[in-house]
């Protein structure tokens, strides 16, 4: 953290008097459940209250922070049918938004719950819309993540074993562990490794993928919440319009907020830059996808589009011929097989930086047309 071995120790002091509190209350007390608690490896704030039981994991406790599919179906049925009505849309596919906003949270890799908060927020005022994610701007959190410049773990399956939840040093935190523990992170689905359970952690649903997305999106750029919504949708329409060269001018001018400084000159920073502009324009992002030829790197989708992407750096290498070599990557080895003929629309996308300049292509792939197999 950011705070100075004094800071923290007041604030592990004030803690640890809160459970003395708790501690001298025992025979009064039949049953205390506390959340947001996070377990700190050298700091004993759990020493004044040394019989707590932590069942963040634990299975039997699976639904209990949080709406199951059944309870938010039985419980706001009326508010459902009124939006249905509301959007005229059917109350099936009203379900699927809601899920696909609010739900996804599991501590067993089984059993799904919506977050309450977003959840009753949603109901009240019948948008959907980050509400989580607005209570609090996780800044740390951002430079965090932006300091160790790993965006795949926003993009990509994360395997996680169980002391990964158990508690972390205050002085020395991880991003693993501080994204399961903010919320940010939840488990996917529970495996066994030679009698070892693994985990494979993943981000919950569209709100908190979205939000934090753009959050980071603008730790990167250092670019203004306010106006990453406005560009990043007229990014959105420039791929979907192929427009090559108004897309590279919105990079362009993301770039520019990003301080000399904190540039890092090697194509690994700029992939995870791209991706978080792609997260926040809704598209599901994956890096670094294996083919049978190479690898791809970076795929975007969305319901009726795949864009396939191939980027380039070189702080030398004219942005035209590192272009060229992008687009002849993707057709040479056929990057679009993976994606065969479902009716959808394929963008094959190559992007170029070269010192401070940006070039951008831009091809399609009309839906039916053959793309054979990889």
């Amino acid at each position: 953290m950011s705070k100075s071995p004094t800071e923290l120790k007041a604030v592990q002091e004030s803690i640890q008097n809160i459970y003395r509190i708790l501690k001298a209350a025992d025979e009064r007390l039949r049953f205390i459940f506390l959340t947001g608690v996070s377990k700190f490896a050298k700091l004993s704030i759990f020493s004044a209250l040394n019989s707590m039981k932590d069942i963040t994991i634990d299975e039997r406790y699976a639904a209990i922070c949080g709406y199951t599919q059944k309870e938010l179906e039985h419980y706001f049925s009326e508010h459902i049918d009124a939006l249905t009505e509301k959007e005229g849309d059917t109350r099936e596919h009203l379900l699927d938004k809601i899920r696909y906003w609010y739900d996804g949270y599991t501590w067993d890799g089984r059993t799904a719950v919506y977050n309450p908060y977003s959840t009753l927020s949603f109901f009240k005022k019948q948008v959907f819309s980050n509400y989580w994610f607005a209570s609090g701007t996780p800044t740390f959190l951002m430079e965090r993540l932006k300091k160790q410049n790993n965006i795949e773990l926003l993009t990509e399956p994360v395997k996680a074993k169980p002391n990964t939840f158990d508690s972390f040093d205050p002085s020395h935190i991880e991003a693993i562990p501080l994204l399961f523990q903010t919320g940010y992170l939840t488990i996917k689905s529970r495996e066994r490794t030679e009698d070892v359970p693994e985990y494979t952690l993943g981000v919950p649903n569209m709100e908190v993928r979205q939000s934090l997305s753009e959050y980071l999106l603008s730790a990167y750029s250092e670019y203004p919440l306010s106006g990453i919504a406005t560009l990043t949708g007229n990014m959105y329409e420039q791929i979907r319009s192929l427009d090559a060269g108004g897309f590279a001018q919105s990079v362009r001018t993301m770039l520019e907020n990003i301080p000399y400084i904190l540039h890092v000159g090697n194509e690994k920073y700029y992939h995870s830059l791209f991706l978080s502009w792609m997260l926040t324009m809704g598209f599901e992002a994956h890096g670094e996808v294996m083919t049978g030829s190479g690898r791809i790197d970076a795929v975007l989708e969305q319901t009726d589009t795949v864009v396939v992407c191939e980027l380039k750096y070189h702080a030398k290498t004219k942005k035209g011929a590192l272009l060229r070599n992008a687009m002849k990557q993707i057709h040479d080895r056929r990057y679009y097989g993976k994606y065969p003929d479902k009716g959808k629309k394929i963008v094959l996308l190559a992007l170029a930086f070269s010192g401070k300049e940006v070039g951008c292509k831009m091809d399609a792939m009309e839906k039916g047309e053959n793309r054979g197999k990889l």
